[in-house]
């Protein structure tokens, strides 16, 4: 379904409220990143490369980032290990530098007497991550990854969510008007079915790839009114 049809069958389920045009134009974006979040499409799994610098340890992942990452120098696959293992790989207790670099808020850079050679570890800090040894020079990243879907913009846009789930993306959206809207009723029917299609996409999705993903079923009566608000980025 193509993005002006999406927006028409929002509205439609908003009672075709003028003042809500921009709204549900976000709102469906929104939603599409938050389906994304909740359930690993192939059609969103992509690569992008990331080029080291000698006594560099720690490099940013890609803005559209969302996690379920696999890092690739040439042929070797590096190995994802955890802040105990980073520490005592790194000896961090004798050797850090705990200034705090301003390139990188809140992440600690380390000293130059730390090891470096060619990469065979990392650790993910949020949108960060940590390479062990420091890189000894400049090498070529692969970064695979979940990525975030791109809004959409003009009236024809359409990607593989929009055209094989649809219901997801407009039950997902009319909920979040319907809290915007404060309509208790509204917020109970839409969340139904929109729990429904999520069901409904699992189970296709599970047909089509043979995978078997199970996405948290989450229900708006879980949340406090202004915590719901927050979190479906509606009136706030």
């Amino acid at each position: 379904m193509i993005y002006s049809n999406l927006q028409s069958r929002v509205a439609m389920n908003l009672d075709n409220r003028s003042d809500l045009t921009t709204y549900i134009q976000n709102w469906i974006n929104d939603a599409r990143k938050d389906i994304a979040l909740e359930y690993d499409f192939d059609y969103l799994y992509v690569e992008a490369t990331c080029q080291t610098s000698a006594g560099s340890a720690t490099y940013a992942f890609p803005e559209d980032y969302l996690g379920h990452d696999i890092l690739l120098l040439g042929t070797k696959k590096l190995v994802r290990i955890t802040p105990r293992e980073f520490e005592n790989l790194r000896g961090l207790h004798e050797n850090i530098d705990v200034t705090i670099d301003s390139a990188t808020p809140y992440l600690p850079y380390y000293d130059s007497s730390l090891e470096t050679d060619t990469p065979d570890y990392y650790l993910v800090r949020g949108m960060f991550f940590d390479l062990y040894p420091i890189p000894d020079g400049t090498y070529t990243l692969v970064i695979k990854y979940y990525s975030q879907p791109a809004d959409f913009s003009e009236d024809s846009d359409e990607d593989y969510m929009s055209r094989f789930h649809p219901d997801i993306i407009v039950w997902n959206a009319a909920l979040r008007g319907a809290v915007y809207l404060d309509d208790a009723k509204k917020q109970g029917d839409f969340n139904g079915l929109y729990n429904k299609a999520l069901s409904q996409m699992m189970r296709r999705e599970k047909d089509r790839s043979g995978k078997d993903k199970n996405p948290r079923m989450r229900d708006y009566r879980e949340y406090e009114p202004t915590q719901l608000r927050r979190i479906l980025k509606v009136g706030v």
